[in-house]
């Protein structure tokens, strides 16, 4: 859809029509429905400064923002976009502007997906506006940071949007009270996997022999000790160590390798 809109103004009272200023070539409902707000104000604001309203001014070209077909092809070359989630970028007021400066030093796709999947959500639920997000910019890379970062874990990372919507903190103290940081040390992840060995032998020691139902078992035992909160490929080496196997893919091809025999 692309239509033309006529915007007028008059004085309470004043029987004529005001100067038409004609906008052009508008492709979104909502663009329209900005474009006409957008322009009304300017035109009560020239008349209110004892201005005239022209009906075409030579130089507005180069004063113009960018266009919303503009900025659309502009972010899909630059961050590699599909149409759907620059569709919905520009379908929120402001938050092309807040998107953009989050990406700076950061993968578009993965900001791309917090904004839209996660941070746009939490906002909607709290009916809050994006141009009202009470979120920075700063604060949201941040968390984004510890995600990628492996501080902290996707899931937690959405629960921390929700608590960032009513808590300014920095995301890395709400993380740090919550007790939230994913756990990496080593040695703490074995001392919980030998807990768990001496608890169950029996089972222990059938993944010794190869058993890999059962070292499913240990692991979801483990993570279910740390909250969750254990970094997996972490807690996956201490726990192959603790039954006697460099890896979990050598407990898999020695059991596959049986399952041939």
């Amino acid at each position: 859809m692309r239509c033309d809109v006529n915007v007028s103004v008059r004085r309470k009272g004043q029987e004529a029509f005001g100067t038409r200023c004609e906008l052009k070539n508008l492709n979104r409902i909502r663009i329209l429905s900005m474009a006409i707000d957008a322009e009304i104000r300017r035109q009560i604001g020239i008349l209110e400064n004892g201005g005239e309203i022209v009906e075409y001014i030579d130089n507005i070209a180069s004063s113009l923002p960018e266009l919303p077909d503009q900025c659309f092809e502009r972010i899909t070359k630059l961050y590699g976009l599909n149409k759907l989630s620059a569709d919905l970028l520009l379908h929120e007021y402001k938050c092309i502007d807040y998107f953009e400066k989050v990406c700076e030093g950061r993968n578009p796709k993965i900001v791309t997906n917090w904004t839209l999947n996660e941070l746009s959500g939490v906002l909607a639920s709290n009916n809050i506006s994006f141009q009202d997000n009470p979120i920075s910019v700063q604060r949201f890379g941040k968390l984004i940071d510890l995600v990628q970062n492996g501080t902290i874990t996707g899931k937690t990372g959405k629960e921390v949007v929700k608590l960032m919507v009513k808590d300014a903190r920095d995301p890395l103290e709400i993380v740090k009270e919550k007790n939230w940081v994913r756990i990496v040390d080593k040695d703490a992840l074995q001392i919980i996997c030998n807990e768990l060995a001496s608890k169950h032998v029996e089972k222990a020691n059938a993944v010794k022999n190869g058993d890999v139902k059962l070292f499913k078992f240990f692991l979801g035992q483990a993570m279910s000790r740390t909250r969750g909160m254990a970094d997996p490929n972490i807690l996956n080496q201490v726990l192959s160590s603790t039954f006697g196997w460099n890896s979990y893919e050598e407990l898999l091809d020695n059991s596959k390798k049986k399952s041939k025999k």
